[in-house]
């Protein structure tokens, strides 16, 4: 893999814009690839915050080319800029039109009307930029349907390109809900044929479907677990696609994100004021949890559970049963800290629970990425009761702190927590608690378990911390794994 050139396609890297997991890994991967000899890098749109950053952190633009794609009827006219920054390259496209705006993806919980234009182009002017760089990937790794038209170009419209002759593609799924789906007639904007408007190509009820167009024309696909990997070609899970990923089965890989250990790193976290803990000083970790109480205006008691949730207020993520679990479990005098925001009626039914409960609860209804951090770090447990989730950081990052998650035995969550039950068969893996039904019955269940255990089991407790912050779930792991993949990509290719 050494002399395989991979470029990254992605709609966002941590740092320079970000809505969510996807950014971590687009981040992460490239960098981890290096250091294990790949030449990885990666592209993305110039949107106004990544030029605010760029600016920020005063990363140097080593060159910069003019492109023009075609967009539907139009010429479009753009830049594709160089840019070495922490051991890794760079790559951003331009064009102010359409990504000179405060969004990504849109803004006021309305995406963007002319997506398909602005991600049209972006592909497009992926493929034309390569031409211009004195470096031809021939691999394209490209992240969900913002980037599912370059597997279907390199099939299609640049099927005859020399340019591109032996590249392939691996296309990764990070949450199969995201498919980007468009009317028929819009295809002529992405410059594809009429012909690609069918039921085995782009064709979906009526619509067409640019994720299932990757699917089918890329080498291999990829998603972020082994588990979420099966869940995906079922009608439960698969969102419509089940019937098209199950053809290529065998072509379908899951592979568990990993966490970046320089940012998630309990022993020096620079987001903590007291010092840091390790497996071997985790003793530590309940000064953490007393700094925490202070910052957020609870009061500390030993023996008290402190159990935490951090993320989006939505359906996806369980927090409807969490306030109906909460009133139960604050009766049985555990502490509870929330951060996260969602729509207003969820916000405004934890605010209710935080004002009924003040002495238990500690609600930040905002995005604080420090507080986050403190969060994990001084928690006893972390809460994640989603009702699928492709993969999951934040149970990685609360497992690298030994807070032990509690969550719903679904997608990548089944991959990486290991509930109690299993201490005796498994003792050196078990990390935590899960529940396979989805009620208030079951989450809670599995709340009492896990409470029962830390004021019962001191001991118990402490292997599960230990078994916890020992494993491996660094992107090492995970990256020996993708370079598995691009292997046989490369081989099955050819």
């Amino acid at each position: 893999m050494r002399d395989i050139p991979v470029l990254i396609v992605s709609s966002e890297i941590e740092g320079f814009a970000k809505t969510g997991g996807l950014a971590d890994v687009s981040s992460a991967l490239p960098k981890e690839l290096r250091k294990q000899g790949v030449d990885a890098r990666a592209i993305m749109p110039m949107y106004r915050t990544t030029r605010t950053y760029i600016k920020k952190m005063n990363c140097h633009i080593t060159t910069s080319y003019d492109i023009a794609v075609p967009v539907g009827s139009e010429l479009k006219q753009g830049k594709l800029h160089e840019c070495f920054f922490n051991d890794a390259m760079f790559y951003f496209i331009e064009n102010d039109e359409y990504f000179d705006r405060n969004g990504i993806y849109g803004e006021d919980d309305r995406d963007y009307p002319d997506n398909l234009q602005r991600f049209t182009f972006f592909n497009r002017a992926v493929l034309e930029g390569c031409k211009l760089l004195n470096w031809k990937p021939e691999l394209f790794h490209c992240m969900d349907w913002y980037t599912a038209l370059i597997p279907i170009y390199l099939k299609t419209v640049y099927l005859h390109d020399l340019y591109f002759t032996g590249c392939t593609t691996v296309f990764t799924i990070h949450n199969i809900a995201f498919q980007g789906i468009f009317y028929p007639d819009e295809i002529k904007i992405t410059g594809l044929d009429h012909t690609l408007y069918s039921m085995e190509k782009l064709e979906f009820f009526s619509k067409i479907n640019l994720m299932k167009g990757a699917i089918v024309y890329s080498t291999l696909i990829t998603t972020v677990s082994r588990t979420y990997a099966h869940e995906i070609q079922t009608s439960e899970h698969g969102f419509g696609l089940q019937d098209v990923l199950h053809e290529r089965s065998n072509d379908v890989h899951g592979i568990v994100n990993g966490i970046d250990y320089q940012l998630w790193n309990p022993e020096h976290d620079a987001y903590l004021e007291q010092d840091g803990f390790t497996a071997d000083s985790i003793e530590k970790k309940e000064e953490c949890k007393k700094a925490l109480l202070r910052e957020c205006g609870l009061s500390y008691t030993q023996g008290i559970p402190l159990i935490s949730f951090i993320g989006r207020f939505s359906h996806q993520r369980g927090i409807d049963i969490i306030i109906e679990a909460l009133p139960t479990m604050i009766r049985e005098n555990v502490q509870c800290i929330i951060l996260g925001t969602g729509d207003s009626v969820t916000e405004k039914r934890l605010q209710c629970l935080a004002e009924q409960f003040p002495e238990n609860i500690c609600l930040r209804m905002e995005f604080n990425e420090g507080l986050a951090h403190r969060i994990i770090a001084g928690s006893d447990m972390f809460l994640m009761p989603s009702r699928f989730e492709p993969c999951g950081l934040t149970q990685l990052y609360s497992l690298r702190y030994g807070t032990i998650p509690i969550v719903h035995h679904t997608g990548g969550l089944v991959d990486t927590v290991f509930d109690y039950a299993t201490k005796d068969a498994q003792p050196d893996t078990v990390n935590g608690f899960s529940f396979k039904g989805f009620s208030i019955h079951d989450l809670l269940e599995a709340l009492q378990r896990a409470v029962a255990v830390y004021r019962n089991e001191p001991e118990e407790w402490k292997h599960l911390m230990l078994n916890s912050m020992r494993h491996d779930w660094s992107w090492a792991a995970s990256a020996q794994k993708y370079i598995a993949v691009y292997k046989k990509a490369m081989q099955k290719h050819r």
